[in-house]
């Protein structure tokens, strides 16, 4: 069958435009790709653009006209002196006004080979042709009712499927009749110039087929239609690094608030990094501001103010709580604000005792016997009266706080059209409960992106929790990573798959066939300060990398070592001054961003420099750690490099001290 895009027949579509949308879906030919477009209340823009065997391209306008209406432009002076169309026919006049756009921009003395249709599936073939032949103008073909079924506009495409253009053309005729598809050419960072040139500023590079199918799927072409769109309606899509999840929904939510600016949009995501590089590619997008963009916690700060625990504060207490209780030998502190945090994020209602001592503790990798459950949560329980007596709280009980002021009336919730969350498998069940309870209540909608291999601070799948399992036609998954090079991807899922033997995450992995088809780039620089400072190091390789003209804003820097990013951020500004930015804190393309490990995920960069990965290892050889926290921590920290890896486009380097981790990154089993 045709690949349409959208893929589903939207609401309140012209019933015209519907007639033509079902017998273009119903050709049995998958070469066939049929975009509608979004601007149906534009006379100016064609209605349809058919793409046939990724070479031919067709631009269709349907007009509403039956028999009786053609006919009657006849009996009523068909053509006025200047051989013009009546009024009725006027949107055939989009299709030259669109091919002439498309010239434009190609330059002088361009020759075009874009085949223009009218079609009338509701008049008759003989009043069609008959109009056809009166009208000076008629573009090159008209296609009446029987002319338009399936079997005769397949024989229609089929004849005309040699006037072939050049991809780049097609390219440009696609990104100008569906430009919510159209990628900026500066964002495609394995492809821009990495110099401080400008990039180029024609937007020639498209989503796919799949992320564009994602990305208006369910997604009405009015507001009236989203007006009618039913209640609590969830999407999922899920894919593994680089394969245009964030893209997908950062432009689903332009084109959401686009078709309806009285919507509220809120996107969420769960790091400052993120946020900062979404709101920077909107504002060159030049969004809509009724789209409100925040990080978890500084949402829920907006409506709800917390005091937050010092984390010497909260240890000393449970160190107490551990002596008091005789506890000291059987957890860790680690393991207690571990397990607290879990229990405040899946504990739905509140915790109870019994509620503990049933849960299967999913994703948990150390088994509890029931006593062993008692002593946990006698803990939590006086960790949390604690909180309460301080009136303090820490992050994993702020989500929980909130819904409960929520539901005294405490605070007034802001209510949202639409909620998109970037990074979901970083959220947990609670959190999903909060957004829940932001949703309108009638049109509410939730998309959601995610990819569960890269979920190191939880399971990677919270949301099933909430939102329900069966996520069947709500989700799509797509495996095609386009960032990476085929040496960045092959390094990165070596590595993975040589520490996590998982199905599950295998399956969310990119095949090796694919990754074998991966444009081809340099080799990771493997750097080994050896007896040599680190940050000396370090500060060589970004000084050549900068001497050599490079754009500063094409590097990320990533540490893993868990310091203080300010104390990285305060060493590298004497060496580089302005041209250093806290990622959190980018404004622009113009300095290099720094980002700790756990906050990089959802951003990308054509140059990433990591450190850290010695002490991120050697945590892992610690003496006395107990086996099954030893497989978790290679469980995150696996998923963490992972991340760091695929942040980048063209060339990874890596300096580090130890042997042992040069070992560990080209391990192949």
């Amino acid at each position: 069958m045709a690949r349409m895009l959208p893929d589903r027949l939207p609401q309140k579509l012209p019933d015209h435009l519907v007639k033509v949308w079902r017998q273009l879906r119903a050709i049995d030919d998958d070469d066939l790709v049929c975009r509608i477009s979004y601007q149906i209340a534009n006379p100016n823009h064609p209605d349809f653009l058919v793409i046939y065997r990724n070479r031919a391209a067709f631009l269709l306008a349907v007009n509403s006209a039956d028999t009786e209406a053609v006919d009657r432009y006849f009996q009523c002076e068909l053509l006025d002196g200047d051989g013009e169309a009546p009024e009725d026919l006027k949107q055939a006049h989009s299709l030259s006004a669109f091919t002439q756009v498309v010239l434009e921009e190609l330059g002088a003395g361009a020759d075009l080979s874009l085949q223009h249709w009218v079609l009338f599936p509701k008049a008759s073939d003989e009043s069609v042709e008959r109009l056809a032949r009166s009208w000076q103008g008629a573009p090159r073909l008209f296609l009446g009712k029987q002319e338009c079924r399936e079997e005769s506009l397949l024989r229609h495409f089929q004849a005309a499927a040699d006037l072939e253009l050049d991809q780049q053309v097609l390219n440009l005729i696609v990104g100008r009749f569906a430009p919510e598809a159209a990628i900026p050419a500066s964002w495609v960072t394995r492809a821009e110039r990495l110099s401080t040139k400008e990039a180029p500023k024609q937007m020639d590079f498209l989503l796919d087929y799949d992320q564009e199918a994602a990305m208006k799927r369910d997604l009405e072409l009015s507001s009236e239609a989203f007006k009618a769109a039913s209640s609590g309606h969830v999407r999922l899509v899920t894919g593994t690094a680089g394969c245009g999840k964030t893209l997908i929904l950062l432009f689903r939510a332009r084109l959401s608030a686009t078709l309806n600016d009285n919507q509220r949009v809120l996107v969420l995501m769960h790091n400052k990094p993120l946020r900062a590089d979404l709101q920077t590619r909107a504002k060159e997008l030049g969004m809509s501001r009724n789209v409100e963009w925040r990080t978890f916690f500084s949402w829920l700060h907006s409506m709800m103010k917390f005091n937050m625990i010092e984390p010497a504060t909260r240890n000393a207490f449970i160190n107490q709580a551990l002596k008091d209780e005789e506890l000291e030998g059987q957890f860790t502190r680690e393991f207690l604000l571990d397990e607290f945090e879990w229990i405040s994020d899946n504990a739905l209602d509140s915790p109870s005792l019994d509620w503990y001592l049933e849960s299967a503790r999913t994703g948990r990798k150390r088994a509890l016997q029931p006593t062993q459950r008692q002593g946990v949560y006698q803990l939590y329980s006086l960790y949390r009266k604690m909180l309460d007596s301080q009136d303090q709280v820490d992050w994993p009980v702020a989500p929980r706080l909130f819904l409960k002021k929520l539901r005294d009336g405490a605070i007034a919730g802001k209510t949202y059209h639409t909620i998109y969350i970037d990074e979901a498998q970083f959220f947990a069940p609670i959190w999903f409960e909060c957004v829940k309870a932001a949703l309108h209540p009638e049109y509410g909608r939730l998309f959601m992106a995610a990819d569960p291999t890269q979920g190191f601070l939880r399971s990677g799948q919270s949301w099933v929790q909430v939102l329900g399992g069966d996520m069947r036609g709500r989700s799509q998954r797509l495996t095609k990573p386009y960032r990476n090079t085929r040496e960045i991807m092959a390094l990165a899922k070596r590595f993975y798959v040589s520490r996590i033997r998982s199905e599950e995450d295998e399956v969310n992995l990119p095949d090796q066939a694919y990754i074998e088809s991966m444009p081809s780039g340099e080799a990771a620089n493997l750097v080994n300060a050896g007896s040599r400072s680190m940050q000396n190091v370090l500060v060589e390789q970004l000084k050549q990398l900068f001497d050599s003209g490079l754009n500063p804003g094409n590097v990320l820097l990533i540490d893993a070592s868990g310091y203080s990013e300010q104390s990285e951020l305060d060493h590298l500004g004497i060496h580089f001054g302005d041209k250093i930015v806290s990622a959190a804190d980018a404004k622009n393309r113009s300095q290099m961003r720094v980002s700790t490990i756990n906050a990089c995920t959802g951003i990308e960069s054509p140059i990433v420099v990591i450190i850290g990965l010695d002490r991120l290892f050697e945590q892992e050889k610690a003496l006395g750690m107990d086996e099954i926290d030893r497989e978790e921590l290679v469980r995150k920290n696996t998923k963490r490099v992972f991340v760091a890896i695929t942040r980048a486009s063209q060339k990874v380097v890596v300096v580090f001290k130890s042997e042992n981790t040069r070992r560990i990154l080209t391990t192949k089993e």
